[in-house]
């Protein structure tokens, strides 16, 4: 008989529980942190809209020589303040001519 017969190797039960703790420990430990990534990535794309429509609404006044005033596009839920608990990114109502 052949005796050089190789050992079949794998992971034993205690290895993969192991891993498996260890995979959930650092899974439980980073998803608050990528909620905080994700709320911080859109405020930068809203706030980065937001400058954006005020540049273009400064370059027509430039062009027309008229000052513009950009208001965005109210719902029903806003706030006492006058500011909307919307998201800008749905844009600005308009442009409105300011002379």
């Amino acid at each position: 008989m052949n005796r050089n017969i190789k050992m079949i190797s794998g992971f034993s039960l205690l290895e993969l529980m192991v891993v498996l703790a260890i995979v959930s420990i650092l899974v439980t430990t980073g998803l608050p942190q990528l909620s905080d990534f994700v709320k911080n990535s859109r405020l930068t794309t809203q706030t980065n809209n937001f400058v954006a429509t005020l540049n273009m609404a400064r370059t027509e006044a430039i062009t027309v020589t008229r000052m513009f005033l950009s208001r965005q596009f109210l719902k029903k839920d806003s706030t006492l303040a006058g500011a909307s608990i919307n998201e800008w990114s749905r844009g600005l109502d308009s442009l409105d001519r300011w002379a």
